[in-house]
């Protein structure tokens, strides 16, 4: 199941925004990190190991030029409505710490495997989403009020 809102942003460009449910529930927290392991990243890519087909640097260089272009997050104070306009520290919460291993916080939050210093301002992503439709920012919710949320954000009044 899912839902979405499709509308034209102020420069007339398509612009969607969809919340797809999943058909089976986590059971245990161990079975939600490894969902995200599998499915999310939050890290820059790594190189590739040597013997890389040119088929195999070709998709690597695509993806890296993607993360770096559209999920790389800078903190802005030149922009009216730049993350950081009025305080020093930026209001997206970034940088995120570094942390060895994906786990979910008390808040049901899911807190991103980032492992060097490039990682701390990379936005969640799945890879095959962004390759195949150049998207951005996939998060996850992993409680209801998460979920009522958004379903709440995708149904107001588009700004015109």
């Amino acid at each position: 199941m899912f839902i979405g809102l499709l509308f034209l942003q102020h420069r007339g460009l398509p612009h969607a925004h969809i919340v797809f449910r999943l058909s089976t529930p986590f059971e245990t927290k161990e079975e939600r990190v490894a969902f995200i392991e599998q499915y999310i990243s939050a890290r820059f890519p790594d190189p590739l190991p040597a013997g890389a087909t040119p088929e195999e640097i070709t998709n690597h260089e695509r993806y890296i030029e993607l993360i770096t272009k559209g999920m790389t997050h800078t903190c802005s104070r030149q922009s009216p409505n730049g993350c950081c306009m009025n305080s020093e520290t930026c209001r997206k919460n970034f940088p995120f710490a570094i942390t060895p291993t994906c786990s979910i916080n008390i808040e049901g939050y899911p807190v991103y495997k980032r492992v060097t210093e490039a990682d701390q301002y990379v936005v969640p992503h799945n890879r095959q989403m962004i390759e195949d439709m150049e998207c951005h920012d996939v998060p996850l919710w992993l409680s209801v009020q998460r979920y009522v949320f958004q379903y709440k954000r995708l149904h107001k009044a588009p700004i015109t």
